[in-house]
Parts: structure tokens; C-alpha cells; sequence
């Protein structure tokens, strides 16, 4: 892989980018990125699976094609190589040597055991804390904010204007009453704020919120923004999910670190093993799989 098309790739990948439109601080991250993936790719193509791999021309053209699709057009995509010294030739080069180290890299990690639902199981027991899906609560608000800068904001006159909206829900919908006083952005829905979770409002809000009943308004709260009323509603219980429904995304999470245990531990070893091992190779392995 040239330094130009691996610094493209780079770039790409990090920050959705051309070499030449970074800052210098993102310029510095590319570079160092760059030089390690250099040095891996080196050890890989030259390792004994490195030179028995083969890249069909099929999946080189695909893979120029998804290249091709991240620009508008065919000659904003040559534009943006032409830049940064790419041809034609050098890029299939570059993308031909990407694949294989990929493919490399990929047939490593595939050599291991397949994860067991003994492991499955385990993890979902010992991790038992991710698989509970919290107390959730849909709800709306209407917000007067306090503004002593403005004078219909001045505390005084935004209590005035929340319990006058207060009273209001006794003959409005919370949905009118909210879009004539609310200060949110929310107003135009109605002040419909969405499923929250605790930890989600300002304290006062969700100390408030987790009280009420389905269908019930609370009474003024006031939080650092100012002043507001809160109806909750719907009320979504804790949930737990169950082995059989986490089993499949912890097979994929465990498949996954395990294919990346496999190739750090080979990549280590190809450092190990060559002439002049870098230093810069032991970092590169945990993030082979970038």
C-alpha cells in the first residue's frame, strides 16, 4: 500500500475526509495511524498466509465502486485523488494490498473455536446488569424560562404565566396549552419530550415525572431553567431481557473479541519474529480490525 492511498484511507475512515482538508491536529493523527497500518501491512504480505492469498478481480472492482460512491460524481472521485498524487494504477495497487491484508487478517481470526452457548451463557449471567432495560416514562412539559434580563421573564412574571397555564389544562388539552405558553422548542409537538429514563432531566423534573400516575400533571416545578409543568403519559415498566432474546448479540460481541484476541496475539508474533520489529507495530495490534 502506497503512503498516499494509505493516508487517503486514513483520512477517509477518521475523519470522512480528503489528506489535504485536515487541520493539523487531524493531519498528526493520520500520519501516525498511517505509519502503523504500513508497518502492519508489511509484516502481513509477508508473512507465509500473506503471500498465498489471492484478491479476485471481482472484489477489487467492487471495492473501487464503493470507493467511487463516497463522491458526487466521476470527476469529483479523480479530482480528489489527483490531489494527493493518486492514479489509477496506484490506487488498485493500494486497494489490491488493503484487501489481501484484510483477507489475511480475516482467515486468522476465523481459525479459533466457535463461541458455545456455554460461553453465551456465561457471559449473560456475569454481565446480567446490561440485559435490564430500565423504567422508561413518555412525557411532556410546558416551560416558562427565568430571564431577569427580560422583563416578562422576571421570575414574578414567569410564575404568573405557568400558573396561569396551569390553570388553563382544565379546560384545554395539555397539547394546546403547551403550544400557546410553552417556551420549549418541544411546543410545537405539544411539548412532547419522549421516553426518558432517570438521569435523563434535571432532577426536580424527574423526581416529579417518576410520581405521577399515566394521564396525571404534576404541580409547578422549577429547575435551573425555570418553571414547568410535567404530565407523564405512559409508564413502560423495568423489563429484563431473556437469555434466548441477548443470546444472539452476545454470540456476535463475543465472536467479534475473540476474532480480534486472534489477531493481536499474530500480529505480535510476525512483530517478533521480523529482522527488525517496531515498536510501532505492538500499538498498531489493537486496532488491527479498524
Amino acid at each position: 500500500m502506497s503512503l498516499s492511498y494509505c493516508e487517503f484511507q486514513v483520512a477517509q475512515q477518521l475523519f470522512g475526509s480528503t489528506p489535504d482538508a485536515l487541520d493539523e491536529a487531524q493531519r498528526r493523527r493520520v500520519s501516525d495511524v498511517t505509519q502503523r497500518r504500513l508497518e502492519i501491512e508489511r509484516l502481513v504480505l509477508a508473512s507465509e498466509e500473506g503471500r498465498a492469498v489471492c484478491v479476485p478481480e471481482a472484489t477489487l472492482q467492487q471495492a473501487l465502486q464503493e470507493l467511487r460512491g463516497r463522491y458526487e460524481d466521476e470527476a469529483s472521485f479523480k479530482a480528489a485523488l489527483e490531489q494527493i498524487g493518486l492514479d489509477d494504477e496506484s490506487l488498485l495497487l493500494g486497494l489490491r494490498r488493503q484487501l489481501a491484508v484484510d483477507a489475511v487478517l480475516d482467515r486468522i481470526s476465523a481459525e479459533g473455536e466457535a463461541v458455545s452457548e456455554l460461553d453465551v451463557e456465561l457471559f449473560y449471567r456475569l454481565n446480567s446488569e446490561r440485559f435490564v432495560n430500565p423504567e422508561r416514562r413518555r412525557a411532556r412539559h410546558i416551560l416558562i424560562t427565568i430571564n431577569e434580563d427580560f422583563a416578562e421573564n422576571r421570575r414574578e412574571l414567569a410564575l404568573q404565566r405557568i400558573q396561569q397555564a396551569a390553570g388553563e389544562l382544565s379546560t384545554r388539552s395539555f397539547e394546546d396549552v403547551a403550544q400557546r405558553y410553552s417556551e420549549c422548542p418541544t411546543a410545537v409537538n405539544g411539548g412532547m419530550l419522549g421516553e426518558l429514563r432517570r438521569g435523563q432531566l434535571y432532577p426536580e423534573l424527574e423526581e416529579a415525572l417518576f410520581a405521577l400516575w399515566v394521564g396525571e400533571t404534576s404541580g409547578v416545578v422549577e429547575s435551573e431553567l425555570g418553571f414547568h409543568l410535567v404530565r407523564c403519559d405512559a409508564v413502560f415498566s423495568e423489563q429484563r431481557e431473556s437469555l434466548e432474546q441477548a443470546a444472539p448479540r452476545i454470540r456476535e460481541h463475543l465472536h467479534d473479541k475473540q476474532a480480534q484476541q486472534r489477531q493481536r496475539a499474530w500480529l505480535a508474533q510476525l512483530a517478533a519474529q521480523s529482522a527488525s520489529p517496531s515498536q510501532s507495530v505492538q500499538k498498531e495490534t489493537s486496532h488491527a480490525t479498524q
